[in-house]
């Protein structure tokens, strides 16, 4: 599934966890607990999966990926939580593309070429 940015399986108990994000989209998640969430948060920001999980970020599915490959795109992905203190006068696109924005103009300011470490 290429166009897919995130798919993302887990198995609680008897109820299946499936998530879906297609690429350049943004989505809201509503899910069944706090586990859950650190679950899904930790595997996406390490681009590895624990046993039970299933997993693919940009069309690679990691556990095909060695430990480079996983920095590589580890480096390409990130979240954003309400809880890190959003900017209220901007929409939910305007809050991720700032701070990559940022990063991105402040790397190239310092003349660092290539994505950010």
């Amino acid at each position: 599934m290429a166009d897919l940015a995130l798919r993302y399986s887990r198995l609680i108990g008897t109820n299946p966890v499936v998530v879906a994000v297609p690429r350049g989209g943004v989505t809201r998640l509503h899910l069944p607990g706090d586990d859950v969430k650190v679950h899904l948060v930790r595997a996406v920001l390490k681009a590895h999966a624990e046993p039970g999980e299933e997993l693919e970020l940009l069309g690679a599915p990691t556990t095909e990926l060695d430990a480079r490959g996983r920095e590589r795109l580890r480096r390409r992905v990130g979240a954003v939580s309400r809880e890190v203190g959003l900017i209220s006068n901007l929409n939910a696109w305007e809050n991720i593309s700032l701070p990559a924005a940022f990063h991105g103009l402040r790397r190239r300011a310092a003349g660092v070429s290539g994505p950010p470490a």
